[in-house]
Formats: structure tokens, C-alpha cells, sequence
């Protein structure tokens, strides 16, 4: 089973740049020493809170290593997109939760679904607040359904 999932940040530009930058860093036990230490630098760049984020997310991935593709940014926001297997909502959560945490100036979301389950779920950051919900978001040209696509 394959966990499909997007992660899109929204931010003023100095900052949509530094999220740019570090969710583009491929990182965790796998990826070697030289791009820890490039993620966790990159997370110095968030002050105190980007290290303790960081190393959370570290703790939150265990074996896991975090690849993120796209990084496509518009005025104000940046879009990643990645697949992993059963545990991918698990990756997403530590994904969305280190974002909140990185900084209350960001706002934005993680959604995605499995391959075998039309529901999905949405882990929505804002002001360093972070909610969770699950359902029927969106279809594959980013439209949301209504009750006639069932």
C-alpha cells in the first residue's frame, strides 16, 4: 500500500525561501552525516525553535529517510509532493508538525490518501496551531468532490 502526499507552505518570500531550501535537503539515518548536518543547519536558520523542530523530526522519522520532490513555488507558496508505503501518514504528521513548530508565520497544509482508500486526511498548520481531519478532499485535478462524484 502507497501513501501519496503533498505538502504546501505558505509564507512571505524570505521565509518560503528557507522552506524551500530545507524541505529540499533530502535527511534522516539514511541520507549520511553531510546532509544531517546541511538540514540541521539550514534549520540553525529558524533560531532555537528550527533545532528543536528539526531534531523532533529526526526522532519522528526513526529509519525512515525524508525525500520531498517538486519544491514548485508560486508568490507565496512552495508545494512538495512524495509517496511512501503504510506508514507515509505518519511521515506526513512529523512533516506537518515540524512545520508548526519551525515557526507561527507559516500557514499551510499536508494532504494525501492511500491507494486503496478513496478517504484521505489533512494535517492543517497555522499560527503554530496544528488540525487534523480526514475525508474525501480533493481528486486528482485538485477539484473538491461533491456529493455527484460518489
Amino acid at each position: 500500500m502507497e501513501c501519496s502526499f503533498e505538502v504546501i507552505v505558505k509564507a512571505d518570500t524570505p521565509e518560503r525561501e528557507k522552506v524551500a531550501a530545507l524541505l529540499g535537503v533530502a535527511t534522516g539515518k539514511g541520507t549520511g552525516e553531510v546532509q544531517t548536518e546541511a538540514f540541521l543547519t539550514l534549520c540553525r536558520g529558524w533560531g532555537e525553535a528550527g533545532v528543536k523542530a528539526g531534531k523532533k523530526l529526526f526522532r519522528a522519522l526513526g529509519d525512515d529517510t525524508l525525500m520531498l520532490f517538486g519544491g514548485d513555488s508560486t508568490d507565496d507558496t512552495v508545494v512538495f509532493q512524495t509517496t511512501y508505503g503504510s506508514n507515509g501518514q505518519d511521515i506526513a504528521e512529523a512533516i506537518a508538525h515540524f512545520l508548526a513548530e519551525l515557526s507561527p508565520s507559516l500557514s499551510g497544509e499536508v494532504v494525501g490518501d492511500y491507494d486503496e482508500d478513496p478517504y484521505g486526511f489533512r494535517y492543517v498548520f497555522k499560527n503554530g496551531e496544528l488540525a487534523y481531519e480526514e475525508g474525501m478532499f480533493a481528486d486528482d485535478y485538485g477539484e473538491e468532490f461533491d456529493e455527484e462524484d460518489e
